[in-house]
């Protein structure tokens, strides 16, 4: 079949406007899409909002030996925080504030979801108090060692 010219540039336009509307219901399903996972996100922190555990076993990070799961911001997911105290390797040791948004809770396991896969695996849950005397312990022996900020919410 043979078009003029005209005709293939009118055939030209009809495919533009086809894919205009194809890309802008790709951006409204990615939207949404980027909706619900921010939500569930949200969901998954607020569960354990305020809950202490004891970690058990960690692959790929074995430094974390306590962890808190602190504010849990609803309009920003990443200002989600983590307080961490870390196990005494000897050298450094202390409390580290560790963003949350790239993590993921289910079961007693924190999974990151960045680069490089990181589990936390059987955490065992404790009682805040449990988790404020060793958060003092470890405040009064390495106070000038901090391995992270801890930014106080007062």
């Amino acid at each position: 079949m043979c078009m003029t010219d005209e005709q293939m540039l009118d055939r030209i336009k009809e495919i533009d406007k086809q894919r205009d509307k194809l890309l802008h219901e790709k951006r409204k399903y990615e939207s949404y899409l980027e909706e619900k996972r921010e939500e569930q996100a949200y969901t998954e922190h607020k569960i354990c909002e305020g809950k202490c555990y004891e970690v058990s076993e960690i692959v790929n990070y074995p430094t974390i030996k306590y962890l808190q799961i602190l504010n849990v911001k609803e309009d920003d997911i990443n200002k989600a925080r983590c307080l961490c105290i870390l196990k005494d390797s000897g050298k450094r040791c202390g409390i580290h504030i560790m963003n949350l948004s790239l993590w993921s809770y289910n079961d007693n396991n924190f999974i990151h979801k960045g680069d490089e896969p990181l589990i936390i695996d059987a955490c065992n849950e404790i009682t805040g108090q449990e988790f404020m005397n060793i958060f003092d312990k470890y405040v009064d022996r390495f106070k000038d060692e901090f391995c992270g900020e801890y930014i106080s919410e007062e």
